[in-house]
């Protein structure tokens, strides 16, 4: 599989809301479990969250149909409150790592949050590592 050649996926959302709470949004583990999940009516389990650069994170919730799921990785950059990259990999998929890149910019009253999402690295069967580079600055 060639995974070299590949395109960013960039969602923008406008949120009527302080760069703050939207910032405590995604680094507060009691406000995480508010939000995080598949499923609207599901629930969040447990998160755990050592928001720093090279602090870890680890996500669980569950679907309303039961069904469990674990995200976990490693914050590869915090700029509080405007920009956070972390690595990111579902417990279920070993080996394969996406790198969130999550920006947050004023737009007048609102805040404007871009989020930006690419694969870093494919391990299959214990190959090497690949690298993908993300946009460099948060305007893109």
């Amino acid at each position: 599989m060639n995974l070299t050649t590949f395109d960013p996926v960039v969602i923008t959302r406008l949120f009527n809301a302080p760069v703050g709470e939207v910032w405590k949004a995604w680094t507060d583990p009691v406000a995480v479990l508010k939000w995080y999940g598949s499923d609207p009516n599901g629930w969040g389990l447990n998160a755990r969250l050592d928001v720093r650069a090279g602090g870890g994170y680890e996500i669980s919730f569950s679907n309303s149909d039961g069904s469990e799921h674990s995200c976990s990785g490693i914050f590869l950059e915090v700029r509080e409150p405007e920009q956070l990259i972390f690595d990111w990999q579902w417990k279920s998929e070993p080996g394969v790592v996406s790198i969130v890149k999550l920006c947050l910019l004023q737009n007048g009253s609102s805040e404007e949050l871009l989020l930006s999402g690419a694969w870093r690295a494919f391990f299959p069967h214990g190959l090497g590592r690949e690298t993908f580079p993300l946009p460099t600055m948060c305007i893109f």
